[in-house]
């Protein structure tokens, strides 16, 4: 199944909890035995082909499948040894694992996360891919930014300061529309990065 990595936890001395989002089936999480390649294949939004067990019409929300195979199929290539670029998809896959909690299939939005992943990996204009994204990924909600009521939303930002008000007013904005979303701990990463 092919699935984008949101991130990887460890769960004892000898299992991690795998989070992606599926083409499929939307979010799933798989227990992941053994000391796998865990840094280079599960790396934050990583593209890979996963093999559970169990039958893949057997997904609930709070299942966790177990991990049989994995595959890498794409890792953004400029992501490897740029700090920048490794900040940022930390940061989108912890928004997207706040968001996107159920076993629910969504092709469109698995195709704007392959866009999103592309886009971050070809950009120059690094420093502002993760406000690209938030203001997408609210059209992709259907929380789409009103231009007419929050016009501060959508300007372009220049500077370090500009980014990281907009970036904690986008966070703010998608607090107020979706119940139980938190502005993600990589926020502060982020606010010091770009200049």
């Amino acid at each position: 199944m092919e699935a984008i990595v949101l991130g990887i936890v460890r769960h004892s001395d000898k299992a991690s909890v795998l989070r992606a989002y599926t083409r499929a089936h939307g979010r799933i999480n798989y227990m992941v035995y053994g000391r796998r390649k865990q840094a280079g294949q599960f790396a934050p939004l990583s593209v890979v082909e996963l093999i559970a067990s169990g039958k893949e019409d057997t997904i609930y929300t709070d299942s966790i499948r177990t991990l049989k195979e994995s595959s890498l199929i794409y890792v953004p290539q400029r992501l490897q040894n740029d700090i920048m670029r490794q900040s940022v998809a930390m940061f989108i896959a912890e928004v997207l694992s706040s968001l996107l909690v159920h076993p629910l299939g969504d092709e469109a939005m698995f195709d704007f996360l392959l866009a999103t992943i592309r886009d971050l990996d070809t950009t120059d204009d690094v420093a502002n891919v993760h406000l690209r994204f938030l203001r997408s990924l609210c059209v992709q909600l259907g929380i789409a930014i009103d231009a007419g009521e929050h016009p501060e939303l959508l300007c372009e930002v220049h500077t370090r300061v500009e980014r990281q008000r907009m970036l904690q007013a986008l966070c703010f904005y998608i607090e107020q529309q979706i119940d139980g979303f938190r502005s993600p701990k990589s926020l502060d990463v982020l606010t010091e990065l770009f200049d």
